[in-house]
């Protein structure tokens, strides 16, 4: 298979950090990748990322993921032919990578032969879609022009809600609109992809979401202490560590280090929850 990735990135710090690399560099042994960040990001960050892109970008233009892709697919229209493709993933850093096998997952997912296929789908009532994390789609989807006017039209819009409206569930709705097929491997209702982070690793899928270490004052955070325990490669684990504690803080670790099930779990779940109903939220 030829695999054209384009890869979304943000970092807050403007930083390619030890397990983002590490995630491309396994990557590129999968596909081509062209990469672009929503965010500014000096040159020797990007610099990081040469051996194993055709290309990387970044530039803070608050249109989210999809601003990401539209200008990553920008650069491969011009430089590429895309037509030799048999397959362009969309591909963003909202997960952490945990360096199990990723020649299992592109093997698995392309075996469900749809037109268009994730990891994960959300049946939401109001828009069900496959969640933009990781999307393939097939030459029946990216060789048509309606698949590019989609793309290009790509805006920003004031809320992430209206990203996800408009183009998340939008790009699903326009395949099925088109007649064609999509799937995933798993079904993902709500917000479970980032509230039971370890029920995706225990069905072996090497990736949780990164907003589960924050997620409902921490209430996830046994989840990933076991996840970096007992389905994290010890590379990732460290570089995953790393990234932690620059982003959420020293603090974060410490409290998942210390995490027992029943206080981290029940205790921090009650505290979101009376926040809510106290409007602090």
């Amino acid at each position: 298979m030829k695999r054209l990735i384009l890869f979304a990135s943000y970092d807050i710090q403007g930083i390619v950090s030890n397990a983002l690399v590490r995630y491309i560099r396994a990557l590129s042994r999968i596909g081509d990748i062209v990469y672009f960040a929503d965010c500014e990001m000096q040159e020797k960050e990007l610099d990081k990322l040469i051996p194993y892109t055709l290309s990387r970008g970044a530039q803070r233009h608050k249109e989210y993921d999809f601003g990401s892709y539209k200008r990553a697919w920008e650069w491969a229209e011009a430089h590429l032919e895309i037509n030799s493709y048999d397959c362009v993933y969309l591909l963003n850093d909202s997960v952490y990578w945990t360096g199990l096998s990723l020649e299992w997952l592109f093997q698995t997912i392309e075996a469900l032969d749809k037109d268009a296929y994730g990891v994960t789908y959300n049946p939401n009532r109001r828009g069900p879609h496959l969640q933009s994390w990781f999307i393939g789609l097939r030459p029946s989807v990216f060789t048509q022009p309606w698949f590019s006017e989609f793309l290009h039209g790509i805006q920003h819009q004031e809320t992430k809600w209206m990203v996800c409206v408009l183009y998340e569930s939008g790009l699903t709705q326009l395949v099925a609109q088109k007649g064609l097929r999509y799937g995933a491997l798993l079904t993902s209702p709500g917000r479970e992809v980032y509230n039971n982070p370890l029920r995706l690793c225990r069905k072996g899928i090497p990736f949780f979401k990164k907003a589960s270490v924050i997620r409902h004052e921490g209430a996830c955070q046994y989840q990933v202490k076991r996840i970096l325990y007992y389905h994290c490669e010890s590379g990732c684990k460290a570089a995953i560590r790393e990234e932690i504690g620059r982003v959420n803080g020293a603090n974060v670790l410490r409290d998942m280090d210390r995490s027992i099930y029943l206080v981290s779990w029940i205790g921090r779940l009650l505290r979101h929850v009376f926040k809510k109903m106290l409007g602090l939220q």
